[in-house]
């Protein structure tokens, strides 16, 4: 692969794990050297990116997980057909993030749940229109407010249906600093997306940003998408949701997902 469509990001997590790669009887557990295992992903954020913190939310996460499980991480950041190719190819263990479906199923595994995806209606609480919501509305009540979506949105075709008027630009920035000018009432993308954008645009008015509490949508789980043809998946995979499972009792994937905006269900 050319370097320019490659780019590897080593993390290397120095940790132990009790657990062998198929898992142990306790009275034979012992101390085991920690497991190199690689996963792909792409630009993606706040959920993967090179150029974020930590490598991105999903990123972080997976890194604890692997922590917690003896295993030491390398990322490898592909644009997102490679990754799915490499996965089909037993190059990579894993690719994230990604929500289950039928055809995807059919080839390959999936790491227990990391979080749900939110698709949010949010509004921004300086506005005199927007303060006068409750949080609990659903769209169906919301015919007298104006939207704001991303240009192609996949919202578009059920705001026309219910007759809610919208306008559309290009980009996640313009469209939190519309919500903030009043430019319109509810913006509804991503909800992590929304929120990355507004703590990089106006940390210090973040709390005026507030979702509805009933989403746009049904929430989607994502997790690992894990190959059939790596190395010993099965093991591996077990091993990983052992350390995810881990990381839920001491707090830690609490903290993450907070940190994110992201929900557990």
């Amino acid at each position: 692969m050319h370097a320019c469509l490659k780019r590897i990001v080593m993390v290397w997590v120095v940790c132990y794990s009790l657990y062998g790669v198929g898992g142990v009887h306790a009275q034979d557990a012992k101390r085991l050297e920690p497991l190199k295992v690689a996963f792909a992903t792409g630009e993606y954020r706040p959920y993967t990116s090179e150029s974020m913190p930590n490598l991105g939310a999903t990123t972080e996460l997976v890194t604890a997980i692997c922590n917690a499980a003896g295993i030491v991480p390398e990322f490898v950041f592909v644009p997102w057909k490679r990754a799915e190719l490499n996965l089909a190819n037993g190059l990579v263990f894993g690719a994230f993030p990604y929500s289950a479906n039928p055809a995807r199923k059919q080839q390959f595994d999936f790491s227990d749940e990391l979080y749900v995806v939110s698709n949010a209606l949010v509004y921004y609480d300086g506005n005199s229109r927007a303060s006068a919501l409750s949080g609990s509305e659903e769209l169906s009540r919301l015919k007298e407010y104006k939207f704001g979506i991303i240009s192609g949105s996949f919202a578009e075709p059920r705001l026309k249906q219910l007759n809610i008027a919208y306008e559309s630009v290009t980009t996640v920035d313009q469209l939190v600093q519309m919500l903030r000018l009043g430019r319109f009432d509810i913006y509804v993308d991503d909800e992590a997306t929304i929120f990355d954008a507004v703590n990089r645009l106006f940390p210090s008015e973040a709390s005026k940003f507030r979702a509805l509490a009933v989403p746009f949508g049904a929430r989607t789980p994502n997790g690992v998408m894990v190959s059939r043809s790596y190395p010993n998946s099965a093991a591996i995979l077990h091993r990983f949701n052992e350390g995810l499972a881990k990381i839920k009792k001491t707090g830690e994937y609490d903290k993450i997902l907070a940190k994110y905006y992201l929900r557990k269900k």
